[in-house]
């Protein structure tokens, strides 16, 4: 069954106006891409309305808290570049800093991971990656990674298939080394999303 939970809040409970979130320009957009969506997943929980939460919690198996605490801090540590949610990953002893991305299904990396690990781009492919926004899709050239392994928020993930982008495709992608999706999430038997002390932990 598919995990992403797509759901349409009232944002006002919580002192937070929807259209607050978008730009005037991308509201009706935002409008035409939810009502594409199958029904029960159409909705979208917004930034405010996740730090209101202050902890979600769901499990492989099917369960979903919010609001629970979750005790001492643990995981990796989440920052916030503007509006996009930071986390950090490591690999070969270097900590790799990540745009956060629950709703997004595959992960992907930038330009200043192929800058800072050189090597691994020696066992790349050249191929490309379709993204798909708020303004439609967009094929981007990509060097294609056959593994990667790394550590993030206490589990130890591996993906397949990697894509490196050649160049800019969203603005963070000029400054991080890529964003972490679902396929990363998935690999946990429980992801624990504290906004309140600010930590991801994957178990």
């Amino acid at each position: 069954m598919r995990r992403t939970l797509w759901l349409l809040v009232a944002a006002t409970a919580f002192g937070a106006d929807l259209k607050q979130l978008y730009d005037a320009h991308r509201w009706f957009e935002l409008r035409d891409a939810i009502a594409s969506l199958p029904a029960g997943q159409r909705g979208i929980l917004g930034l405010p309305v996740l730090i209101a939460l202050e902890t979600i919690r769901w499990t492989r198996e099917g369960s979903l808290e919010i609001g629970r605490p979750s005790g001492k801090p643990q995981g990796s540590r989440i920052c916030f570049d503007g509006t996009d949610p930071l986390t950090e990953m490591e690999m070969e002893g270097h900590r790799v800093d990540m745009v956060l991305d629950t709703g997004g299904d595959d992960s992907e990396f930038w330009l200043r991971f192929a800058n800072d690990f050189p090597s691994l781009m020696d066992k790349g492919t050249s191929g490309s990656r379709q993204l798909t926004g708020f303004a439609g899709s967009s094929s981007f050239d990509a060097l294609i990674l056959p593994t990667l392994s790394f550590q993030v928020a206490g589990l130890q993930a591996t993906l397949r298939d990697v894509p490196v982008l050649h160049k800019k495709s969203v603005p963070a992608s000029a400054f991080h080394h890529g964003r972490l999706s679902l396929d990363v999430l998935h690999q946990a038997r429980e992801v624990t999303l504290d906004l309140k002390s600010l930590r991801l932990s994957l178990r």
